[in-house]
């Protein structure tokens, strides 16, 4: 048998047999034969063996045939869940006295860790999710630091309690898997197995009732995105913040599709054609939807159709629009609104080039429509006022002011200019005529 350190573990082993670098033999035959008991091979060459090898300055025997499994792999994937809640005393409250907080707690068999899982409940005005995250969990804690004994499969009973950091779980049920794995392999009654009821939440109640009278559907999805501040103060309080999105964020961080879409309502009545800038965020897959506004178009300047969030197909859907499903000519659904996509800009194209999707070209945003030219016609002049003043009232607006004075032909008034003049005729009686 040859040696092979590269068998590791990180469980602890039985006592195998070393063998002195002083005297260290070069083959593993060598080996065999300086050991007192050469079947004696069922210790596993561990990392815990290896450090204390190089301490003594020894050697053992690798694992073999006759070594058991090690647990990672032996109860690879196996994960018993409990489901437990513990009481905590509210203060200063009307409503109720104490409340209780229902809990998941998962123990993974192939390494004796314990994660914990709170319940979410809405509006409860805490911060809920993950209470512990994966770790061993001491089962006293000593004032000089944390214990050596740890919570094990044997520790965990329906009906009974177990303290975690001075929290007082009450374990009441568990999954069928987990009652399946303690009957077979730790000889667990059924009966001790049997679920047990959680108490009376007075204060779940009141919330639900709330909830039934606001909105009718206690617990519906409404598609809204929680406020970046929202999650820092839960953050702050000590709920442990998701890691699940960072990924695309550091991948694409800020980066966004830019479109041009039109929506035409012109077939209702008042209806316009209205223009907007769809951008899409490939961090999150949220859309974001701005108008555009017109010069003088006669508009309130809102700031956002649609703020970010993630933008479903259809009413009470959870398919949600991505980026392979906007392309220049689609029509999109915004909320009973269809929308056609009509431009893009220069990131926006080179993005689906790379992933070999081509965009057609752009449409044309311009408006056909034949605007009327209105010339306006001026009435004959009636004899009232001067004919200034009238003409002034025809071309102003409803107030007109009145005409402006010429200096010049008022400084000219009462000056008469005066010609005489002959007739010019071949007769002779109007010879003399003058004029």
């Amino acid at each position: 048998m040859m040696v092979n350190p590269r068998r590791l573990s990180d469980h602890s082993a039985p006592a195998t047999p070393m063998v002195s670098l002083q005297n260290r033999p070069m083959t593993a035959s060598a080996v065999m034969k300086e050991t007192t008991d050469p079947n004696d091979v069922t210790g596993r060459y561990s990392f815990a063996r290896r450090r204390v090898d190089r301490t003594e300055n020894k050697i053992s025997l690798p694992f073999c045939a006759q070594s058991s499994l090690p647990l990672f792999i032996k109860h690879d994937r196996r994960v018993l869940l409990f489901d437990a809640y513990f009481e905590e005393d509210v203060q200063q409250c009307a409503i109720e006295t104490t409340r209780l907080h229902k809990c998941e707690i998962f123990f993974y068999v192939e390494d004796g860790t314990i994660e914990i899982i709170q319940k979410k409940l809405d509006n409860s005005g805490m911060p809920q999710g993950t209470f512990l995250r994966r770790s061993k969990v001491p089962k006293h804690i000593q004032s000089s630091g944390l214990s050596t004994e740890y919570y094990g499969v044997d520790d965990f009973h329906i009906g009974s309690d177990i303290v975690i950091y001075s929290r007082n779980f009450n374990i009441v049920n568990c999954n069928e898997s987990t009652r399946q794995y303690l009957f077979e392999n730790h000889g667990r009654d059924m009966n001790d197995l049997a679920a047990r009821p959680f108490p009376r939440d007075q204060f779940a109640e009141v919330v639900k009732e709330k909830m039934s009278r606001e909105s009718g559907k206690p617990g519906v999805n409404r598609n809204r995105k929680m406020h970046e501040l929202k999650q820092i103060m839960e953050s702050m309080l000590g709920k442990p913040t998701s890691m699940t999105d960072r990924g695309m964020f550091l991948e694409c961080g800020s980066k966004a599709l830019c479109f041009d879409i039109v929506w035409d309502d012109r077939e209702r009545l008042y209806g316009d054609l209205q223009f907007f800038r769809l951008q899409y965020f490939l961090s999150d897959d949220t859309i974001e939807i701005l108008p555009v506004h017109g010069k003088l178009d006669g508009r309130d300047h809102f700031p956002k159709l649609l703020n970010r969030s993630k933008l479903p197909k259809h009413k009470d859907s959870n398919e949600f629009y991505t980026w392979n499903d906007l392309a220049i000519g689609e029509t999109i659904n915004v909320y009973g609104r269809s929308m056609l996509i009509a431009k893009c800009d220069k990131f926006t194209r080179s993005h689906y080039e790379s992933e070999g999707i081509p965009l057609d070209p752009d449409m044309s945003l311009e408006q056909n429509e034949d605007v009327p030219v209105l010339h306006r016609i001026i009435p004959p002049y009636n004899g009232f006022g001067s004919e200034e003043d009238s003409l002034r009232s025809c071309t102003g607006g409803l107030n007109p002011p009145p005409p402006k004075r010429d200096i010049a032909k008022q400084s000219r008034i009462g000056i008469v200019l005066r010609f005489n003049a002959k007739l010019l005729s071949d007769k002779d009686e109007d010879f003399r005529r003058r004029f």
